[in-house]
């Protein structure tokens, strides 16, 4: 799941209290196996019509893929939607649902993408419809077959997905994230109490440790701390839905990753090194929607007798354990993206001209002016929207802010770089020497 998403989930789980639902608002919210709500779906572009009932779709499978202009991982997978709606278009309809922003940044952000990535699906940006089926944070995705009955809530659909609803069998679905007026649609755990103790998420009898580690069930809500420091505050420290990876991100670095605000993002290599025989827990691309490479962490500790170095050692030790491994921190050559200016020329023409302001401004994931700012938001601003695979290090040579505009899509990180190229600058992909987490089998 993307970064973004992330960080919004964790403040509704800290939400003391919900709004409560009359029981006519709860029937309103997408249920798998039950009849589709009717729905009034307004302000539809580029379809042959501007105005949809939920009706109007019966006899034909349809899929409602709500988003907002601050979900990375939404307009991500645009070119993927597109290229599904194209294919199977005849058959199944894709329909984008965007919610409407107060100040209307929405459509021009969609037009700028529709533009770049020649996009035909068609879009509808309604804020109503939210509010009418209750839908929270997003990409939140529901599947409607040809009689009108809801097939799937989710997070991600993809062409297997697509050829199995047609085939009329069963498929495997991310889990969903939370709708907006509840801390989450499954019941099945609460993560304001241990796990596995009581029946909370299963039977107590499958733990080795009161530390418990446990495969993760995609039934379960995603759950994740992004800092020790507020975590030892506490005593109880909880994640759902975590890899083995981001694991050992917490026992080494105290984090669930690093972003370029982070002074060891300079220094650590972003994967670790598996250097063992059966390298299959660690595999490359986990899979959400059967829970294969996604794990449950429990640990619980006195209130106010633990450290974050201790609570990184006792996590590091307790999945070196539990899983026969060794983990170390060691010295090795790792690529890295150097971003350079490309001329002289180019490095005086960036300079900021005017001291008196700063800012950003323009669609988001999409073109922005930025004027006097340091490089290093710059580096945060592709970080947050490309993600790339390697950290960015500021080789410019530029010692002040600069001034820049990148009309680019953000997402893409080649789109990105011919943006930078444009503006003077690049990325090249070189080594250096970082810090490594390497992972090894245990010599017993």
């Amino acid at each position: 799941m993307k970064y973004c998403f992330l960080l919004f989930l964790n403040s509704l789980i800290g939400l003391s209290s919900v709004q409560a639902q009359t029981e006519e608002e709860k029937n309103f919210y997408p249920t798998v196996g039950r009849k589709m709500p009717e729905i009034e779906i307004n302000h539809i572009k580029y379809f042959n019509k501007s105005s949809v009932n939920s009706n109007d779709f019966k006899g034909k499978w349809v899929v409602f893929d709500f988003w907002n202009r601050t979900c990375g991982t939404c307009v991500a997978r645009f070119p993927k939607v597109n290229s599904l709606n194209e294919k199977y278009g005849d058959r199944m309809q894709f329909l984008l649902v965007g919610l409407q922003d107060d100040i209307n940044l929405i459509q021009p952000m969609f037009d700028k993408f529709k533009a770049r990535l020649k996009l035909t699906i068609p879009c509808a940006f309604d804020s109503a419809i939210f509010k009418r089926l209750d839908i929270g944070p997003c990409p939140h995705i529901v599947i409607v077959d040809p009689n009108g009955i809801v097939r799937g809530v989710t997070s991600n659909i993809n062409e297997d997905n697509v050829k199995d609803l047609l085939a009329g069998r069963s498929t495997n679905l991310e889990t969903t994230y939370f709708r907006s007026s509840e801390v989450g649609v499954n019941k099945k755990i609460d993560l304001a109490k241990p796990l596995l103790v009581n029946g909370n998420g299963g039977t107590d009898s499958g733990f080795l440790y009161r530390s418990l580690i446990f495969p993760w069930d995609p039934s379960f809500s995603y759950h994740l701390d992004f800092d020790l420091k507020w975590v030892v505050k506490q005593n109880l420290f909880q994640l759902t839905g975590i890899t083995l990876n981001r694991l050992y991100n917490y026992g080494f670095i105290g984090k669930y990753g690093l972003s370029p605000n982070d002074p060891e993002y300079y220094e650590f290599r972003r994967d670790p090194i598996i250097e063992m025989k059966d390298s299959i827990k660690f595999q490359k691309d986990p899979d959400p929607a059967t829970g294969r490479g996604f794990y449950c962490f429990s640990l619980s500790f006195k209130k106010g007798e633990m450290s974050v170095e201790r609570l990184k050692s006792l996590i590091k030790s307790n999945v070196d354990n539990f899983f026969g491994l060794e983990s170390s921190i060691e010295k090795r050559q790792s690529r890295y993206w150097s971003l350079i200016c490309t001329s002289d020329s180019s490095r005086e023409r960036l300079k900021a001209r005017n001291s008196d302001s700063s800012y950003i401004r323009g669609l988001p994931h999409a073109s922005f002016t930025a004027k006097n700012i340091p490089v290093l938001k710059l580096i945060y601003k592709i970080y947050s929207g490309a993600y790339p695979e390697y950290p960015i290090f500021n080789d410019t040579g530029i010692n002040g802010n600069i001034d820049l505009t990148m009309d680019c899509i953000l997402t893409s990180l080649e789109d990105v770089k011919r943006a930078l190229r444009e503006n003077g600058l690049d990325l090249v992909l070189k080594e250096r020497e970082m810090k490594a987490i390497v992972i090894r089998d245990a010599i017993h």
